[in-house]
């Protein structure tokens, strides 16, 4: 599950200093959502479903705390780790 977090953090921080907008599109959701879901689903015991309701919660999440997406290069291990923890029981239920 660490291995999952660091890809995802390496994907946010890619995602946010290639965007030249403010905000997020949603072609930038979606992005990081597919790319989440991408990742985690290298794990052939993780649920499909599951992961992909967590990478959108995530997303969901990250973008709330970060509504400008260029501020995601900011992102903190703590945070994402806080974000990853808030979804989770996507992933139990």
């Amino acid at each position: 599950m660490k291995k999952i977090f660091m890809i995802l953090g390496l994907i946010l921080v890619v995602t946010a200093c290639t965007s030249k907008s403010m905000g997020w599109s949603q072609n930038e959701r979606d992005e990081v959502v597919n790319k989440c879901v991408e990742a985690a689903t290298k794990n052939p015991s993780l649920d499909k479903t599951k992961v992909t309701n967590y990478c959108t919660c995530y997303q969901k999440d990250l973008e709330k705390n970060y509504p400008n997406i260029n501020d995601l290069a900011k992102l903190s291990a703590d945070d994402m780790t806080k974000s990853a923890q808030a979804c989770l029981p996507l992933m139990l239920k």
